[in-house]
């Protein structure tokens, strides 16, 4: 689903004399930004403000996806503090005209990395800084991305079950550190690489398989090859989840720790979507919550 289908409701909205949002945020995803560049090219509508959000990679990658979206339509530009000269060359401007997100957030007590461009981007189109970290301090999240879903004792629930591609298990796993996490992940294959998943793999306490081709044809390989240890493939999110669940109550901690189902893969062997598998993940989770 393409963001600018939204552009539709609101020429709509003009015609019947309705008043516009101030602002229309897009999040694209690497293949939203190669649709919109095919189907759009140079006449992509301009942005006030166009946002690198990803603090990793390769800066010297100029054929990136993501990057299609930094040109001759794009007003401020913001981005981590490694992209700003690829993107000042990529798109001919100076480095001093690509704001840095690390400058922005300097002294800013934020709960998490995540939170970082966001807070940015707000800063750099006027927001009180003040009334940005409020919001942030209040925000609960939104459904399938980190979202804490029960807990039991010392054990906490999470659904972060729109993790579909294995950078994102990091980022997911990143929120914890350094609380044990017992990391339920695996399912489809959409060809992707698994390299990523090495780093999060070796940093849960317990790692939890969900079947599927992804898994069987890299994850598992994957973890032969490293020597990491874990339990499954299980054919459905619920057994996963179980066994994460009793792996975590025998692990002695005086710390909370965190059943995560990160899968960084997608759902469509087993499931509808990947909205189906985190729903089931949260149903689960919420009948361990009330049995305490």
């Amino acid at each position: 689903l393409s963001p600018f289908t939204l552009l539709g409701s609101w020429e709509k909205r003009i015609t019947e004399g309705k008043k516009l949002p101030q602002y229309l945020v897009c999040e694209f995803s690497s293949w939203q930004v190669r649709d919109a560049w095919v189907a759009l090219g140079a006449n992509l509508p301009t942005f006030e403000l166009t946002c690198l959000t990803t603090p990793e990679g390769s800066p010297d990658d100029s054929n990136s996806d993501n990057l299609l979206l930094f040109g001759s339509y794009s007003g401020k530009i913001l981005a981590y503090e490694p992209w700003r000269k690829p993107l000042a060359s990529l798109t001919g401007r100076p480095v001093s005209q690509i704001s840095s997100i690390d400058r922005l957030t300097r002294g800013a007590l934020l709960p998490g990395q995540g939170f970082a461009p966001a807070y940015a981007i707000c800063k750099t189109l006027g927001a009180d800084s003040q009334k940005v970290s409020d919001a942030i301090k209040n925000f609960r999240g939104v459904p399938h991305r980190v979202e804490h879903v029960g807990m039991r004792g010392n054990i906490m629930f999470v659904n972060d079950s729109a993790a579909t591609i294995p950078a994102a298990v990091s980022f997911g796993i990143s929120n914890f550190f350094p609380l044990p996490v017992h990391l339920i992940c695996g399912g489809s294959d959409t060809n992707l690489d698994p390299e990523p998943l090495l780093t999060p793999l070796r940093e849960s306490a317990s790692v939890h398989l969900m079947d599927g081709s992804f898994t069987r044809k890299n994850l598992i390989p994957l973890m032969d090859k490293n020597g990491i240890k874990y339990s499954g493939p299980f054919a459905t999110v619920e057994q996963a989840a179980i066994d994460a669940f009793k792996t975590a109550e025998d692990n002695i901690s005086e710390k909370p720790q965190v059943v995560l189902l990160s899968p960084g893969a997608q759902a469509f062997e087993h499931y509808a979507d990947e909205f189906d598998r985190g729903l089931r993940f949260k149903a689960l989770a919420s009948s361990l919550s009330n049995n305490n």
